[in-house]
């Protein structure tokens, strides 16, 4: 019995068990997690791990702000695979699309000569 709209903000106390909710904060998901599992304030923090699709905005946050481990999907690698390796004459970092090779942010893959911010946060906050 779930609504289709969203609704006004609730407390991780209103919410139960199998419900579905978005937006929110890890703060009260936490506490909704150790509420469920009968956990006090003083026990060891729920192990969560975090699916997102952003480099940045999921990964970053989360490993910089939670103890909780976070998985990247990230569907520029696509353009990584056997069929699109198979499709390129060489294996140069240059023959892959714009979408794996940014101007701006540089490359998914570590460069030692030149290390791009990609590079950088996942070396940094990858587990």
């Amino acid at each position: 019995d779930y609504a289709s709209s969203e609704t006004s903000p609730i407390s991780h106390t209103e919410m139960v068990r199998h419900g579905i909710y978005s937006q929110g904060n890890a703060k009260d998901l936490e506490q909704l997690f150790r509420r469920f599992d009968g956990l006090s304030d003083s026990d060891p923090a729920p192990h969560v791990i975090y699916f997102g699709d952003h480099l940045q905005c999921d990964v970053v946050a989360v490993r910089s702000w939670t103890q909780w481990k976070a998985a990247c999907v990230l569907e520029e690698l696509e353009e990584t695979s056997q069929d699109a390796a198979d499709s390129k004459s060489g294996s140069s970092e240059d023959e892959y699309s714009p979408m794996v090779v940014s101007d701006t942010w540089g490359s998914y893959f570590i460069n030692v000569e030149n290390p791009s911010l990609h590079a950088h946060f996942v070396k940094n906050h990858a587990n």
